[in-house]
């Protein structure tokens, strides 16, 4: 049987994989929310230049081409969707640990029925994020 110590140790093995990818899913959508404002807002200025200089409006044909790949590669990929999973995955997991770490109810019994508690709550969470998360992308 698993161990009190070793299950902290793999909670937070569990933490810090969650925080890297949930880092990763936030810093692709930033990125790609802030080029597709930056894009967007430059064209009316870029077709207001373009009564001087009739090619500018080839930019603006590109940019709205990169618009459009950008918010379809965010809706292919589910970008945000992920994202949201991995946070709420990682607000699960850091509350339970935290009652895990300070033996708070569930987990103030014995050592083996705690940890066997904190594996049926978080497979019971995690259930429940991943039928969430398949709703959501019907």
């Amino acid at each position: 049987m698993i161990t009190r110590i070793e299950m902290r140790d793999h909670l937070s093995t569990a933490i810090k994989e969650l925080e890297t990818q949930y880092k990763y899913y936030k810093k692709i959508a930033s990125v790609l929310s802030i080029l597709n404002i930056t894009l967007s807002s430059s064209i009316p200025i870029i077709i207001s230049l373009s009564e001087k200089n009739v090619h500018l409006l080839i930019v603006v044909s590109i940019f709205s081409a990169i618009i459009t790949l950008i918010q379809t590669t965010k809706s292919t990929f589910k970008i945000e969707d992920k994202k949201n999973l991995m946070g709420t995955a990682l607000i699960t997991i850091k509350k339970e640990q935290l009652l895990f770490d300070i033996y708070a109810s569930p987990y103030d019994q014995t050592d083996d029925e705690d940890v066997k508690t904190l594996i049926k709550n978080i497979i019971n969470s995690s259930e429940q994020s991943l039928d969430d998360f398949f709703n959501s992308v019907k």
